[in-house]
Order: C-alpha cells, then structure tokens, then sequence
C-alpha cells in the first residue's frame, strides 16, 4: 500500500513539473528583440523587406518589374492560370503593382509593399506600410513600439520635409525616431496607430 502511495506520489509530482509554465513561453508577444531590431539596421534592413538601405537600385528595380510583370500576365486572359485561378496568392499580395517616379534629386520605386528611395544608383531609404519587426500597421500603438524598443530615441511631431517618407502622413503625424550608427529607423503614428516604418541612410540621403 505504501509502495503504491509513493508511486502515486511521485506521478503527480511528474505531472506537476511537466505542466508548470515554461520560461521559454513567456514572450510578451510577436515583436522581435530590440538586438534583432538592431542588427537588421545596422545592415540597413528592414527585416520584411527582400532590399535595404545600399543595395543597387537596378537590382531592385529589375527584380520588382519581372514580379509585376509576372503578376500581370498570370492574370491576363492569355494565363491559363487566370482561367484556372491557380495564380499564386503570395505574389497577389506582394507584388501586384511597380511604378517608378523621378522625384527632386531621387528615384522613387513604388511596389505594393514597399517604397525604395534611390539617389546615385543605390538605395538609400526603405519605407513600408506592411509588418516590420513584428509591429503590424494600424494595430501596434506607440507605447508598444516605446516598450519594445530600449534604444535612447526621440519622439516629436512630423515635421512637413519628414511627409516624403510616408504619403499617408498629416499634421497628426508623431514619429519614434532611433538613430543605430549610420542609419535612422522611424515609426510613423497617427491617433496612436503605426502607419509605416521607415530606414533611411541620413547622410546620402541628405
């Protein structure tokens, strides 16, 4: 009897220790860590982005205009997948537009999920309004970006020059602003919400 009370003991002891929370399970959500952000600016990334801050522009504009090229024929009337509906549906929602625009002094390359800004055949700014960094637009807030990020940075109203980073910007507009050794990385917020992120080598860009 006492063998099988210790037996007894000793599973539910099991049980307990094996259903306890783990550490590894105490994640405060889905944005990465503030050395990952790091890191991935530091080499002038955003880490959702195939191109960053530095890489060629006509690498970048070639490889955007083949994918809405694709994009364009698979939804022709001369796809077969178009008839079929068997179009990839990651391409739909990556790569569905291209245009680009000569601005004063730069090139803007506008896709569907990022804007690539190009002075001197590299690029020298990233802007996207999809997820970076695990911060999702129009659903992560400020004080979650403030929390996730520990890197002294500097919080103040959209100046109007800062607008050509973000077209939904407004007088509303509030920025994070880090620098990360070369490169400055902005959150773009209007009534709390994030708009887009951006990276921008601030000293070819300027």
């Amino acid at each position: 009897m006492k063998k099988a009370l210790v037996l007894f003991l000793c599973l539910m002891l099991v049980c307990a220790v094996g259903c306890s929370p783990s550490d590894d399970n105490t994640s405060s959500g889905d944005a990465v860590s503030i050395s990952e952000i790091e890191k991935s600016v530091k080499e002038g990334n955003l880490d959702t982005v195939k191109y960053g801050v530095g890489d060629n522009a006509e690498e970048v504009k070639s490889y955007y205009q083949k994918l809405a090229s694709d994009y364009a024929y698979a939804h022709s009337s001369e796809s077969e997948d178009a008839h079929n509906h068997n179009h990839n549906h990651d391409i739909d929602e990556d790569f569905a537009s291209y245009e680009e625009v000569q601005r004063d002094g730069y090139t803007l390359v506008k896709t569907a999920k990022a804007r690539f800004y190009c002075k001197a055949g590299k690029v020298v700014a990233v802007s996207t309004d999809s997820d970076v960094f695990g911060f999702t637009p129009a659903i992560t807030s400020k004080y979650e970006v403030e929390e996730a990020i520990t890197a002294d940075g500097k919080t103040f109203t959209a100046r109007t020059e800062d607008f050509v980073f973000s077209p939904f910007a407004s007088e509303g507009t509030i920025i994070l602003r880090y620098k990360i050794d070369d490169y400055q990385l902005d959150f773009y917020f209007y009534e709390n919400s994030l708009l887009s992120t951006v990276i921008i080598d601030t000293e070819k860009w300027n």
